[in-house]
């Protein structure tokens, strides 16, 4: 779907199964993103591409670099192997299992969203400073904008004890660096 405009939803959830690269790259979604239930993995292709296709330098199971998601994402997926690059992705809302729906090998600089909802599909999920702190720590690539991020969403919701929180510990985990 890349450059795609997507007047309804994106629905990549139930049974839904890749192997290799799901692209969204700069795609407008008027609707929401799904993914709970859905396995992604990247794997090297066997044999060389005819005709030669992009290569994948991130090893990415799902890029959605640059897209913008209107009404909202949902994850509840399973990356088997490979990353997730969101790279600059905007969107209104994220349901997500922090510790479960991101591989430690994220790219998600200059993602932003607006606030956290409830996970729809039966999820654990949780959007308060501590958990969310742990997730950003956990991340291979520190990029401050993700913190910078989550803190402004959490000052937005009216937690400004979780906010200051999370900007004392992206200091911290700037000095780890």
């Amino acid at each position: 779907l890349h450059m795609a405009h997507v007047t309804g939803n994106v629905r990549l959830c139930g049974r839904f199964w890749s192997v290799g690269l799901v692209v969204l790259n700069r795609a407008v979604v008027g609707g929401r993103l799904r993914a709970d239930g859905a396995t992604l993995a990247w794997s090297i292709a066997a044999e060389p591409m005819d005709p030669p296709g992009e290569t994948n330098r991130r090893g990415a199971a799902i890029e959605a670099i640059s897209a913008v998601i209107r009404g909202g994402i949902d994850l509840g997926w399973q990356i088997t192997s490979g990353t997730v690059d969101f790279t600059g992705t905007t969107t209104s809302y994220l349901a997500d299992r922090p510790h479960r729906d991101w591989p430690a090998d994220s790219y998600i600089g200059g993602f932003t969203y607006d606030r956290f909802e409830a996970v729809e599909w039966g999820g654990d999920a949780v959007w308060g400073a501590d958990s969310r702190i742990a997730w950003l720590a956990r991340m291979e690539r520190y990029d401050p904008r993700a913190w910078e991020q989550l803190a402004a969403v959490l000052r937005t919701a009216g937690d400004r004890d979780g906010a200051d929180t999370v900007l004392v510990a992206q200091r911290r985990q700037a000095r780890r660096l």
